[in-house]
């Protein structure tokens, strides 16, 4: 029997789970998210490769996706999407792919009728996407997520917004990709 070309070649379908944020990375908060991600995963046989936590730090969150994108057929991060300073992630996954970020007025429009705290300010940063991403919204008022693929390999990037809200929003995103359609 011949060794796999790289990890994971054995498994079928792979993942990389990132996870954004000082406080995760500082044991502050636990890390929930990666693992029931990584639960909801396998059961739909997907085999996660790569599981890591990344500071809210520009350049170290675009060397980690860099990285994650390749060993894996599938990306999900999580964290650092919301619309106050330190949410940095939607500029940081468009760098890591050499994409400008562009806001979505539409996607703006409809965060801000479901969220009536949500000025146009927030809206405008909640609806921020990397250039030719797909807006994951939820129907909750939650913080949109986005889809991306990577330039020219079936490999895709998403955003699971959180444990609590994901459920719907997983199967959709494994749904969306190039995974086998028994998931």
């Amino acid at each position: 029997m011949s060794e796999p070309t790289k990890p994971g070649d054995d498994l079928g379908p792979t993942a990389a789970i990132i996870t954004i944020g000082d406080e995760i990375v500082e044991g502050r908060v636990l890390n929930e998210n990666a693992t029931w991600l990584s639960d909801e995963l396998m059961t739909r046989g997907v085999w996660p490769r790569l599981v890591i936590a990344v500071p809210d730090v520009t350049a170290m969150i675009v060397d980690v996706v860099r990285v994650a994108a390749d060993a894996a057929d599938l990306l999900f991060v999580t964290g650092g999407l919301g619309f106050t300073p330190d949410d940095i992630t939607r500029h940081a996954v468009a760098a890591a792919f050499f994409r400008d970020v562009r806001i979505d007025t539409e996607v703006a429009q409809r965060f801000r009728s479901r969220n009536d705290w949500a000025d146009e300010r927030i809206a405008a940063a909640a609806a921020t996407f990397p250039v030719d991403a797909t807006p994951l919204e939820t129907t909750s008022g939650g913080v949109p997520g986005f889809r991306l693929r990577r330039a020219g390999l079936p490999r895709y990037l998403a955003r699971v917004p959180t444990r609590q809200t994901a459920a719907p929003l997983i199967f959709h995103l494994v749904s969306l990709t190039r995974v086998p359609a028994r998931i």
